[in-house]
């Protein structure tokens, strides 16, 4: 369970595809920030269902904020939990900013695609070949840095046509997950790029995704480093928890994620900020999407206590009544993993064997483990 407290939906960076659309990044009006009410906003999200989950900042990019307000917001979140989170595209990290993620024990989680020639949709300007090979230059140096002053850090790619679609490119990319873990880095997260309208062109396909995480499933079980989803897919087979959020149940009107904006009120997740969902709606849990996934689409699904469907911001046509677009790149890396587990361990019972095995849903309120800490880069906020 995450609390993401969003500051600012500014971003310094012009990347080919986001979460948040262009007109919320450039133009989107800034409230005045009220740290106060975020203070009393997380004393109450903190006092109920989700007390005990992870809490980060997020954004935007969060280190665009003043240095004293970017202060006061890591000591909010450190005097809760004894340390911090930020998800940042690492562009901007000065020194004094270092010396606040250690001051404040902040575990960062840092936006990068994969080695240079890979990763080309993210930079000031992506048409400039110029701009993004300095971008790419001082992110590099950006993680030496964060590694050689000890300070927890995971990085956070996204999955596209640019960096996963064909076996060259994920040879590329695996190269690189072993260059990090050289480094120091060894935990991150591989999600997969989804939109509609013209940037639909950089998304992987069904086929192309499954192929991806297959094989980084692989790559991060050979060279034994800590990337999700495949971690929680494992324990979500075995029973032990359930995560990430989009594997919980999710509904567009009640988000697994918490969010606190810049004024202290409270929101929703916030990948449903493009679609103009950013108010929370008040009251108890719903499970509408859920309910009706498992009488409709998703019926008779072998892992479907282990989806649930998945983030319905990923559905088709933004139909968040509907599956996932990836159901079947979920299927198949699912597949592939227990039968991994089955080869190793060829009497284990998972969830996906039959009824009465499995958690419920990673969300607030209902009985089941918790879901487990991300990387020691969270700053993960969840999914993104």
């Amino acid at each position: 369970m995450t609390i993401v407290i969003v500051p600012t939906k500014r971003c310094n960076l012009g990347c080919a595809y986001c979460f948040e659309p262009e007109s919320m990044r450039r133009t989107d009006p800034e409230c005045a920030l009220d740290v106060e009410g975020i203070a009393r906003s997380l004393d109450e999200v903190w006092s109920g269902p989700w007390q005990g989950g992870m809490v980060g900042l997020h954004g935007g990019e969060c280190t665009l904020l003043d240095l004293p307000d970017l202060e006061n917001l890591l000591a909010l979140t450190y005097e809760k939990t004894g340390r911090s989170g930020v998800q940042t595209h690492g562009y901007n990290l000065t020194d004094p900013i270092l010396d606040l993620f250690e001051k404040y024990k902040t575990r960062v989680s840092v936006s990068c695609d994969g080695p240079p020639h890979l990763n080309v949709l993210r930079s000031p300007n992506p048409a400039s070949a110029k701009a993004t090979a300095h971008y790419n230059e001082k992110l590099r140096q950006n993680l030496s840095r964060l590694c050689a002053r000890k300070i927890p850090v995971g990085v956070i790619s996204v999955l596209h046509r640019e960096n996963a679609s064909t076996p060259e490119k994920l040879h590329d990319l695996k190269v690189w997950l072993g260059e990090l873990a050289e480094l120091g880095i060894t935990r991150g997260r591989a999600n997969p790029m989804y939109a509609d309208g013209p940037n639909r062109r950089f998304q992987l396909t069904e086929a192309e995704l499954s192929r991806a995480w297959r094989d980084l499933f692989d790559c991060v079980v050979e060279k034994r480093l800590d990337w999700l989803p495949f971690r929680e897919m494992v324990d979500n087979l075995l029973g032990l928890s359930l995560g990430p959020c989009w594997f919980g149940g999710c509904d567009v009107s009640d988000t697994i994620l918490v969010s606190i904006q810049a004024d202290g009120s409270r929101g929703n997740c916030d990948r449903t900020f493009a679609r103009g969902v950013t108010a929370r709606k008040p009251g108890t849990e719903t499970a509408t999407r859920r309910d009706l996934l498992a009488a409709t689409e998703c019926n008779g699904c072998r892992y479907w206590k282990v989806c649930q469907g998945g983030c319905p911001m990923e559905a088709p046509e933004g139909d968040w009544r509907r599956k996932t677009r990836f159901c079947q790149a979920i299927l198949e890396i699912y597949s592939h993993i227990e039968k991994r587990l089955k080869d190793l361990m060829p009497h284990v019972r998972l969830v996906a064997d039959g009824p009465g095995t499995g958690v419920v849903a990673a969300r607030p309120g209902r009985k089941g483990p918790k879901q487990p800490p991300g990387p020691a880069a969270a700053g993960d906020p969840g999914a993104r």
